[in-house]
């Protein structure tokens, strides 16, 4: 309601998380995040301010998500944030001047945690990133025409890791795009039984 400023900011409510502490953030589109503390039942709203660089870089907020270690990630239309609960300050790590380690500064559709601790980032027209937040160390996958063994599509949705395996869903292609751990190689599967398959070229989670 916009004449109501205790309302929520935005009716594009992208993403919901509960943190260690039981808050519950909302990420909404275009309208910033929205940090609802249970406890005290209030509302903080924390949007990009242009001169202060350790606000949100973006208030296009596409993904949320909360590490084993209970940083939260956000990821926006301008990249990759992390929210210090201590400062209430952001970190953007997509900014090629911060002291910290950066990726693009790409669109960042979805967040997932692998067991060893490294960071799967899905990009919309830029592919995927696995990144390690203790060394920095970066590995970005994009689609190669001439190679059968990355991935096939730029555009990612969803990623869900797994002990051996990663599946991978977004659009352009149609079934599951799964990342070998081992071989370190990518290949797509369409499942199918009885004659039925996973049928369209578009998956989102």
């Amino acid at each position: 309601d916009v004449i109501n400023a205790t309302s929520i900011a935005s009716n594009k409510a992208m993403s919901l998380l509960e943190d260690s502490d039981g808050n519950i953030w909302v990420s909404l589109y275009p309208s910033g995040i929205e940090l609802v503390d249970r406890k005290k039942s209030a509302i903080q709203t924390y949007y990009h301010h242009p001169n202060n660089s350790q606000s949100l870089n973006s208030n296009n907020i596409v993904s949320i998500f909360k590490d084993t270690h209970n940083n939260i990630w956000i990821g926006t239309e301008k990249g990759l944030n992390k929210f210090n609960a201590a400062t209430k300050k952001f970190t953007n790590y997509s900014e090629h001047n911060s002291k910290h380690w950066h990726i693009n500064a790409s669109s960042i559709t979805t967040i997932a945690e692998a067991q060893d601790g490294n960071l799967w980032l899905g990009t919309w027209g830029d592919g995927l990133f696995l990144a390690n937040p203790e060394t920095g160390n970066i590995k970005h996958f994009i689609k190669h025409l001439s190679s059968k063994n990355t991935i096939d599509i730029s555009n990612i949705w969803a990623i869900l890791p797994g002990e051996k395996t990663t599946w991978i869903a977004g659009d352009g292609k149609k079934g599951i795009l799964i990342y070998d751990h081992a071989k370190q190689t990518f290949k797509r599967e369409v499942f199918s039984t009885e004659g039925l398959e996973l049928s369209g070229d578009h998956i989102y989670a």
